[in-house]
């Protein structure tokens, strides 16, 4: 009914009115879906029952490797090549049954670890009008899932290895009381090294753990890093002088500043100059240089050593790794200090890297970013 002017009755414009905001609003909520969805980290794909993609994320895109916006109501199986994914769907699909599960997947070169969730996807009425899959990458989850088992496993066996001997020594010496004093001692001195290595694991294992789990925990201090290189080469050249080895020092005859932690540079240095003096034959030879390298401070340990092979040096900085187990054990090494050295100086801010080859002696590189002069403004 119109007003005798021909324009609409009051109630029609009313209900354009509700129907337009209607519109808009469900317009808003649409795109705020799609925001949400398009910000996840998490792939979200959702098909219709005749396996038409009606919606799909950049995440899920790039977990199946297709272009999100050229799949929209493309066939499911012809887009994706990961079938264990299409074959969860295909069973929400034909069944309405959810799946959940985990899945291994080639990309672009690298092997992933999907997680698959589907659900079935259902009208205000309850039929089923499609399904919905959320795709998750849990590739580094497990691959730190299998690091802390493998830690947890090296822990324990090099733990019981320390352990067992002691047990065994402390039972010889109780079962056997009329032993002579001169055995006695020698196995008093045994107990006395295993308890030294099990304390020294202990320490190195508290420390890692210390600089995983709080890496900004490391005290941020001016220091001249010719201390601590001068304080480790000090401390080692007993063990050098035991070994025959000759350690050779060159450091600049102006001040290195850096802004680190005085204890824990001293453990860098520590472990290299160790590591080089241990591995090093009798007449050999350690060089320890400390240049200045703006905006680097670089420290050069390099020993005359047996070396180590091209595809050992990218994994002896990882926990217990041991390039010769048996070697490193009789020589008192926990399978940490790498580990240590590398933590520490990435907390500070730098980069460690080593250059060896088997037989021809090793040279490990640590640099660190010099303090900035006092007075000078902040960076930005």
């Amino acid at each position: 009914m119109e007003h005798e002017s021909g324009a609409p009755a009051p109630a029609a414009r009313l209900t354009a009115k509700q129907l337009q905001q209607r519109v808009q609003d469900v317009t808003a909520d649409r795109n705020q879906l799609l925001a949400i969805f398009a910000s996840m980290r998490e792939g979200v794909i959702a098909v219709d029952q005749q396996e038409r993609i009606l919606h799909i994320n950049e995440a899920a895109a790039d977990l199946l490797g297709i272009a999100a916006a050229d799949s929209i109501g493309l066939s499911l199986a012809g887009v994706t090549r990961l079938r264990p994914f299409y074959e969860a769907m295909l069973k929400t699909l034909q069944s309405s049954t959810p799946v959940t599960m985990e899945a291994p997947f080639g990309l672009h070169g690298r092997e992933l670890t999907i997680e698959i969730t589907t659900r079935p996807l259902h009208v205000g009425g309850g039929a089923q009008f499609g399904a919905m899959a959320v795709l998750y990458d849990v590739s580094e989850l497990r691959r730190l899932e299998a690091v802390r088992r493998d830690f947890l496993a090296n822990v324990s066996h090099e733990l019981k290895t320390p352990l067992t001997a002691i047990h065994g020594l402390v039972e010889t010496l109780i079962d056997e009381p009329d032993m002579d004093r001169a055995t006695q001692g020698r196995f008093l001195l045994k107990v006395q090294s295993q308890t030294v290595r099990l304390t020294n694991l202990i320490t190195d294992i508290l420390a890692l753990s210390r600089l995983e789990s709080q890496p900004d925990s490391l005290r941020q201090e001016l220091i001249d890093l010719r201390d601590p290189v001068a304080e480790s080469v000090q401390a080692l050249a007993p063990m050098a002088d035991a070994r025959e080895v000759s350690v050779n020092i060159q450091v600049p005859d102006t001040p290195v500043p850096v802004a680190g932690d005085r204890e824990a540079l001293r453990q860098v240095v520590d472990n290299l100059l160790d590591n080089a003096i241990k591995y090093t034959p009798a007449g050999g030879r350690v060089d320890l240089r400390l240049v200045l390298d703006a905006p680097d401070a670089q420290l050069d340990v390099e020993d005359t050593g047996i070396g180590i092979e091209p595809h050992f040096q990218s994994r002896i900085f990882e926990r217990f790794y041991r390039v010769d187990r048996a070697r490193s054990r009789e020589l008192g090494g926990t399978g940490l200090g790498l580990s240590i050295v590398r933590h520490t100086v990435m907390a500070m801010g730098g980069q460690v890297a080593v250059q060896s080859m088997r037989g021809r002696g090793s040279v490990f590189q640590v640099r660190l970013p010099l303090a900035p002069p006092a007075g000078s403004p902040p960076k930005a």
